[in-house]
């Protein structure tokens, strides 16, 4: 029987680059999916932590925002240099001048952002990092304004070895879909490539006397491939009785 053509195989190529593109675009919108979630997922965690700082702060610098006791605020924001993802801190007076803040490059103190009216608490997500600012309450009376600001650094890094592993998890399964891929080529393809090889030469020499490989496995194509060679038979049969 003469080799498959270029064109036969393509055929099988072909059943193999879509097998491994549907299944590469599975596994990439499944890890996005993933990412995704787990991206928003330590967006609000993060942001609930810094709520509950500020919380605190705010609770602990009440008095010294009152009797304008700026050495005891600075001793209140002091314990935030063991916290790693507090990159500024402040606190604010009601009229927005810096009462006390802490930096951890030492940069210049924050600007307190524009909070939208009637906003108990409010956030901001940035490129650089998670911004919150909450006012203090004393008394149902507000005396003051706490201002946090996280980094995203440790979000980066998880990114990061997330996308490493998806990566890897990819290149496994593309090895995989490839090992799938030529299991189905013999079972499936081959099968389809070889019949129709058997059709071409019987149209193009009349020569009814070839049959299509038949194969162990069960299925459509192994009922094609054997209704083909009946039919080839049946041809033969009525050219001798010719």
């Amino acid at each position: 029987m003469p080799m498959p053509s270029r064109k036969e195989q393509s055929f099988s190529r072909k059943l193999m680059w879509m097998n491994m593109l549907v299944s590469g675009a599975v596994l990439l919108i499944a890890c996005a999916a993933f990412i995704g979630y787990d991206k928003i997922s330590y967006r609000e965690g993060a942001v609930r932590n810094l709520s509950a700082q500020a919380q605190i702060i705010g609770s602990n610098s009440a008095s010294a925002l009152l009797f304008n006791d700026s050495q005891q605020a600075e001793s209140t924001l002091a314990p935030l240099k063991t916290a790693h993802n507090i990159l500024s801190a402040a606190l604010f007076t009601t009229d927005g001048r810096v009462f006390a803040s802490y930096s951890r490059d030492n940069a210049a103190a924050p600007s307190l952002p524009s909070v939208p009216d009637g906003v108990s608490e409010f956030h901001s997500i940035q490129k650089d990092g998670i911004v919150l600012v909450r006012p203090i309450v004393f008394q149902n009376q507000r005396v003051g304004t706490v201002y946090l600001q996280s980094d995203v650094s440790e979000l980066n890094q998880r990114l990061a070895r997330y996308a490493s592993i998806a990566g890897v998890v990819l290149l496994i399964c593309m090895g995989a879909a490839v090992g799938v891929s030529s299991i189905f080529r013999r079972r499936v393809a081959l099968p389809i490539v070889q019949l129709a090889q058997v059709a071409t030469l019987v149209s193009r020499e009349k020569n009814f006397c070839v049959r299509a490989p038949r194969h162990k496995s069960s299925g459509e194509i192994s009922i094609l491939t054997e209704a083909f060679n009946e039919m080839l038979e049946q041809i033969q049969r009525n050219e001798e009785e010719l």
